[in-house]
């Protein structure tokens, strides 16, 4: 790296003075007198007195001016050295940083905007405006709109004990509302079936539970045991329903008067087996029903059989 041009000049003026020799050098005499020579005591004095003013009178030493210019030159040059060298050395590391924090708060304020753009409109409360429309479906409004009253109050944080004493309120109306809901259940079951009490204490019913909805595919168990879980009364009703509509006895057959009653014969009594239908009992119609889930069964067959479990139902072939 060449040194500015002002530290430049300084440096060749400095040298170039250096380098100069004396314009007019002179030559020291020999101060021993010639052998053999007289000498004059009044030249002695002479010489004396003459030479007196140089002892006296020493010559001024030459100035240092030249040697503190030089030595100014190399100390701001070295100077000038190490700060381009520290400059070299801590400023490309304090740029790259630079640019490190740079990138770091466009990307916090890039995700500082998209946190924004997700977040659902909310309130000075902090409910949406969705949630707020379910609270109110949910608990009613007359009681949602008090507790938004009092958020909306320009008052202190409320304290502990009112947030407490507020989400007791709010489990109690739950705990109100899941009771009042299961009283409606039964309520509404009892009418649509008045005897269920009784026909689910019925072996048949259980065994009727065990078998399967033709529509759905599933188990009568387990469609009475969503339809109560949910508080569907209707749901547990059509069961219900289902199997008394099965069970029900057929009419019975008109009796005739006894003059029109012919003698017996000795033919024995015909049995439904004798009449071509099947007897079925409840564990074959069970495994009937977990073959065909299996696929052990045609769908033709597995139609045929089905159809014929409920005509023997109808018939009273179930044993």
């Amino acid at each position: 790296m060449s040194l500015p041009q002002s530290v430049q000049a300084q440096a060749d003026a400095a040298a170039k003075h250096f380098d100069r020799t004396p314009e007019n050098p002179e030559v020291e005499a020999d101060p021993t007198p010639a052998p053999g020579g007289e000498q004059n005591p009044q030249d002695d004095t002479t010489q004396a007195d003459a030479a007196k003013p140089d002892t006296t009178q020493p010559a001024e030493p030459p100035k240092d001016e030249p040697k503190t210019e030089g030595q100014d030159v190399l100390y701001w040059q070295h100077r000038f050295q190490v700060l381009q060298g520290k400059y070299n050395r801590e400023v490309p590391a304090l740029r790259q940083e630079s640019e490190q924090l740079k990138q770091q708060v466009e990307e916090k304020e890039r995700r500082i905007k998209e946190l924004e753009q997700q977040a659902p409109t909310a309130d000075a409360s902090g409910i949406t405006d969705e949630q707020l429309a379910h609270f109110k479906k949910e608990y009613g409004e007359d009681l949602v709109t008090f507790i938004e009253r009092m958020t909306q109050q320009k008052t202190a944080a409320p304290e502990t004990g009112n947030t407490k004493e507020l989400q007791e309120r709010l489990d109690r109306l739950e705990a109100e509302k899941r009771e009042d809901a299961e009283a409606r259940f039964w309520t509404n079951l009892e009418k649509a079936v008045p005897t269920f009490r009784q026909v689910n204490s019925e072996a048949a019913f259980l065994q009727f539970l065990s078998q399967f909805d033709p529509q759905s595919g599933k188990q009568y168990q387990q469609m009475l045991s969503d339809a109560q879980q949910s508080l569907d009364a209707k749901g547990v009703a059509d069961v219900f329903n289902l199997y008394l509509n099965q069970a029900a006895p057929k009419p019975q057959k008109r009796e005739v008067p006894d003059e029109q009653v012919e003698p017996r014969t000795t033919k024995a009594t015909q049995t439904p087996q004798s009449q071509g239908g099947k007897l079925w009992t409840g564990a074959e119609i069970s495994q009937f029903y977990r073959d065909k889930t299996a696929g052990r069964y045609a769908a033709d067959e597995a139609q045929r059989l089905e159809a014929d479990i409920f005509a023997a139902q109808r018939e009273g072939r179930v044993r």
